[in-house]
């Protein structure tokens, strides 16, 4: 076999050039690739753990919301419970108002513990969400120890709740029963001399408001022309 010529060589030389150059431009464009799908993957991975902080974040505002709407709501409640009897026009929503909270302490306190309370339950709930431990039983214990710097003792507070439950519950029902033999009296007013018996009187009609009618005032007379002569 006879050995290439020149050309020949040279032609062997640029194809062989060719070949390296070439395997070198396709490592160097799968090393390129690799390190942009690193970077997508990274550039990713970011996106998700940034929407998972304002996921977080979210849900602990929302947490926080709750935690505010559910302390002014049961303080109000509180509130309105110690003096709802004070005005008229609200004591008949103090005396349910009351009724319910007595019965919630005894009736559900049967079941879930004496004293329950629906709303410290959620309120705890939400506490322990946002990550608080060691809340006591007592709504009013806890915030007595958060205002007074204090540790209140639990039995004392709980006869404390209790006995002023139990006083605004009775004191509800004795002015309902006041208020409604005010209202009775009023309407069925009784003679003097007579003693009112809690039933309405025979012969005697509730009291009515009277229409004032309005007095007509005769229409004047026309005027007369005097035809007549003297």
């Amino acid at each position: 076999m006879r050995p290439p010529r020149g050309w020949s060589i040279r032609l062997l030389q640029v194809a062989d050039e060719l070949a390296i150059s070439g395997g070198t431009d396709k490592g160097a464009i799968h090393q390129e690739g690799a390190i942009h799908q690193h970077k997508g993957a990274v550039h990713e991975e970011g996106a998700i753990h940034r929407r998972e902080r304002v996921g977080v974040t979210t849900g602990v505002l929302l947490l926080r919301l709750l935690d505010w709407t559910l302390l002014v709501v049961h303080g109000s409640l509180v509130i309105f419970n110690v003096s709802g009897w004070a005005w008229r026009r609200t004591r008949r929503l103090h005396l349910a108002v009351v009724s319910g909270t007595v019965a919630s302490w005894f009736g559900l306190g049967a079941a879930y513990g004496w004293g329950y309370c629906p709303l410290t339950d959620w309120h705890w709930r939400v506490k322990g969400a946002l990550g608080e431990t060691g809340l006591p039983a007592s709504w009013v214990k806890h915030y007595l120890d958060v205002l007074t710097g204090a540790t209140w003792d639990p039995a004392v507070v709980d006869a404390f709740v209790g006995a002023t439950g139990a006083g605004a519950l009775a004191l509800a029902a004795t002015l309902a029963v006041r208020d409604r033999s005010t209202a009775r009296a009023a309407e069925y007013p009784v003679a003097p001399g007579l003693r009112a018996t809690g039933s309405r009187p025979a012969g005697l009609r509730p009291r009515t408001r009277r229409r004032k009618v309005k007095e007509r005032r005769p229409a004047p007379a026309a005027p007369t022309s005097n035809t007549e002569e003297a």
